[in-house]
């Protein structure tokens, strides 16, 4: 894969991980998964702190310094979803939280791989 179809994909996977994390932050921000919060005995604060951290997250998104921490932190958020989920027999959800870890992980290595060329061509231009 070249390093520009590498750019293209993270920047299509960036936005569709943006779309599904706004909306659920919104959901989560204006108290319309107020009772499967309830449900799953977790408390408003909870439910804001995770809206928030969605909100933010979607925003490194965009940063360039902050894409790898960002997605990070996603990962992690699904990683409390899925278990959330697991406990509460929802397995179509488990399926979206193991994708968008999925999706977080290529943005993660398209970040560090382009990181890493450009070191190399560093290093190359060095040599010459």
């Amino acid at each position: 894969m070249t390093t520009k179809s590498k750019m293209w994909l993270r920047g299509i996977i960036i936005l569709v991980l943006s779309v599904q994390f706004l909306g659920a932050a919104f959901a989560k921000l204006t108290g319309q998964m107020c009772e499967h919060f309830m449900a799953n005995g977790l408390g408003y604060e909870f439910m804001m702190f995770i809206g928030l951290l969605e909100a933010i997250s979607v925003l490194g998104l965009f940063i360039p310094a902050t894409r790898v921490k960002a997605s990070l932190i996603q990962m992690a958020i699904m990683c409390g979803a899925m278990y959330t989920h697991f406990q509460s027999f929802d397995v179509l959800m488990i399926l979206v939280n193991i994708t968008n870890i999925g999706l977080s992980s290529i943005v993660i290595w398209a970040e560090l791989d382009k990181k890493y060329m450009s070191d190399e061509m560093l290093l190359k231009g060095n040599e010459i």
